[in-house]
């Protein structure tokens, strides 16, 4: 869901700069309406707990930002989908790559660190988080994201290092 929250954040303001104001919020009414619906339905007709109010919720924001995007499509033209869709693959690769090197330390350390001293979570969760991050920009690079490699030369460029 927030991936597509900050894909909206973009996506709205869009439509103020055509001159199109009603369209996000008529789109954002229906979806407060149909997030409504759903959570009634999950909670108090299925008695499903709290996990099914943040599944509605982020169902009712990609359907959102599905919307606006088609709506905008017609409004724009050309959106260039199939590159932002080859883009968004690659991403997903990347992110995948990180997900397997986080999940190992979460299934072997974190459910069992409860007895752990302070210095020792801290340590685990650091390693845990560098290594995620240094697969993320490694597969990056080798996929050629430019937009990893945009923000990696920021980066150095931030301290000193290109």
């Amino acid at each position: 869901g927030l991936v597509f929250y900050a894909c909206l954040k973009v996506l709205q303001p869009a439509f103020f700069a055509i001159d199109r104001r009603f369209v996000p919020m008529t789109v954002s009414l229906s979806m407060i309406a149909f997030n409504l619906i759903v959570n009634w339905i999950t909670v108090f007709k299925l008695g499903w707990d709290h996990e099914a109010l943040a599944w509605a919720t982020a169902a009712s924001i990609f359907i959102n930002f599905c919307t606006l995007y088609v709506c905008m499509r017609k409004f724009a033209g050309h959106l260039y989908t199939r590159e932002l869709l080859k883009r968004a693959g690659l991403i997903l690769v990347a992110v995948a790559a990180m997900l397997l090197i986080c999940a190992g330390p979460k299934w072997m350390f974190v459910q069992r660190w409860e007895h752990w001293g302070f210095l020792l979570r801290v340590t685990v969760l650091g390693g845990t988080i560098s290594m995620g991050a240094l697969t993320y920009f490694g597969m990056a690079h080798k996929l050629r994201i430019e937009e990893a490699a945009d923000f990696t030369s920021i980066i150095l460029r931030r301290f000193g290092k290109k």
